[in-house]
């Protein structure tokens, strides 16, 4: 009995994992403007954006500035990675 309960929780917490990743972005899709929004990007290699157009707010943490943001969701796909910026 204690077995099954155990796959039960095993199963519940697999499920309840996978239901909390965001959708695939799609080809050409462009950065959230909330993070809520986010996609996730599968491959970063030449992607350029800009953050023209993108809603502005206050920057935590950065002596009151504002700044217009973007949130990219990705998935590593290897042990390094370069961003310029």
């Amino acid at each position: 009995m204690q077995k099954f309960f155990i796959r039960l929780l095993f199963l519940g917490a697999f499920f309840s994992a996978e239901a909390q990743l965001p959708l695939p972005c799609l080809p050409g899709q462009a950065p959230a403007d909330d993070c809520s929004d986010a996609c996730i990007y599968c491959n970063f290699n030449g992607l350029v954006s800009s953050t023209t157009g993108y809603s502005s707010g206050p920057a935590n943490g950065f002596c009151g500035s504002i700044e217009n943001d973007q949130w990219l969701g990705f998935i590593a796909g290897a042990s390094s990675a370069t961003f310029t910026a």
